[in-house]
């Protein structure tokens, strides 16, 4: 019995403190109970504000695009629209075994000896 009252305590610890708020503290020290994490666009804006003895640019939507430099990747098989596949296009090189208009196909990579 004291083991079933120590899991459900268990349980109900792990739940209430998956509930709470998260708490970030800020510079002055204070803690608020939203996180907030700085734009692109913000950073760029204090990051030229800073370089007050460089030449002033402009910041356009062009220029953070070609900033954010990031590759999507995933660990599913099937990538969606926005990734590139882990696997090889098929080409012309590939064993092919069947009719090119077969209703299934199945790519196996594998090696064949």
């Amino acid at each position: 019995m004291p083991t079933k009252t120590m899991i459900l305590i268990l349980c109900l610890a792990f739940v209430l403190v998956g509930c709470q708020r998260a708490i970030e503290a800020v510079e002055g020290g204070a803690a608020t109970g939203v996180a907030s994490l700085p734009t692109l666009e913000a950073i760029v804006t204090s990051q030229s504000s800073q370089a007050s003895s460089l030449p002033a640019t402009t910041v356009t939507q062009a220029s953070l695009v070609t900033l954010a430099k990031c590759t999507v990747a995933s660990s599913q098989p099937t990538p969606d629209s926005t990734e590139q596949s882990l696997f090889p296009a098929v080409s012309d090189a590939d064993w092919i075994q069947g009719p090119d208009t077969a209703t299934v196909t199945f790519i196996e990579y594998s090696d064949f000896q």
